[in-house]
């Protein structure tokens, strides 16, 4: 009896929720795609190149420091006391060079720093974002598909309720028409038993 009064009126609505649900997987599935790409982009910039930058540099600069060294030495070499010389400029480049030297070193530092920070973070929340992606890839496609399943039984049910309620009001309308010709033909018996006894 239960069945006879079930209330299939919010199908429609049903049918707006499994496409809105279907719409947020794949959303989600193409932010979480973009968002592994970003990562990735991140980590090789943190990992590598910063590393790599700076390790250049203070190559580069190692070598500047060197020969800075090396030009003053030159320019305060002398053979007597009255050629000797201020080196102004050589001396300046040194103390240049130098906190180049120093600055490549202090960034270098920082950046193999922040890469190894930077891997222990990806390993911390790792599997966070696989239950993330397990969630959009797997657990919400079988929400999908159960949803699918119901409503199209839900679609099947209406349509046999509406089919079945056609047929008992058609055939509530042929038994009406027939128990109406039946009193008519029964009316017009009537009159005529009457006519024949008066005659």
């Amino acid at each position: 009896m239960a069945a006879d009064h079930a209330d299939v009126r919010s199908v429609k609505q049903l049918d707006h929720f499994l496409e809105h649900t279907k719409r947020y997987r794949t959303q989600l599935l193409k932010e979480l795609e973009n968002l592994e790409v970003e990562i990735r982009r991140l980590s090789n910039w943190i990992q590598r190149e910063a590393p790599n930058y700076w390790n250049e540099e203070l190559r580069r600069a190692r070598h500047a420091y060197i020969e800075a060294q090396e030009a003053l030495s030159r320019c305060m070499s002398y053979v007597r006391q009255d050629e000797r010389r201020p080196c102004t400029e050589q001396k300046k480049r040194v103390r240049v060079t130098e906190d180049r030297r120093d600055l490549c070193e202090e960034r270098l530092r920082t950046a193999r720093g922040a890469a190894g920070a930077w891997e222990r973070e990806i390993q911390k929340n790792q599997g966070k974002f696989q239950r993330v992606r397990d969630m959009a890839d797997a657990d919400l496609l079988v929400a999908v598909g159960q949803l699918t399943q119901q409503l199209e039984t839900l679609v099947e049910y209406a349509g046999l309720r509406s089919a079945g309620l056609k047929s008992l009001t058609s055939s509530s309308g042929q038994d009406a028409t027939a128990t109406s010709a039946d009193t008519d033909v029964s009316q017009g018996e009537d009159g005529g038993s009457d006519a024949t006894h008066e005659s």
